[in-house]
């Protein structure tokens, strides 16, 4: 599984959508509340083995499940 799979893996599994896109909205389209949002960055770190900096971690500055995409690409580089 690629780094783009596995995340939209690990947002089928928080929000219990099955259909996600790159488009989808995390609030919006899949419902993520700030709760889940926090679960999120914490199941990323856990299953890249990576840790964000506090920079980061801030759950509002991402939108889409593109911008989940691209803030694990940076840190684990692929």
């Amino acid at each position: 599984m690629n780094t783009q799979e596995t995340v939209i893996a690990i947002l089928s599994e928080l929000s219990g959508c099955a259909d996600i896109e790159l488009t989808s909205t995390l609030s919006g389209d899949l419902g993520l509340d700030s709760m889940l949002m926090v679960s999120m960055l914490i199941e990323f770190e856990t299953s890249f083995n990576i840790e964000f900096d506090e920079s980061d971690m801030n759950p509002y500055d991402l939108e889409t499940v593109s911008d989940a995409v691209d803030l694990v690409v940076r840190y684990v580089g692929e």
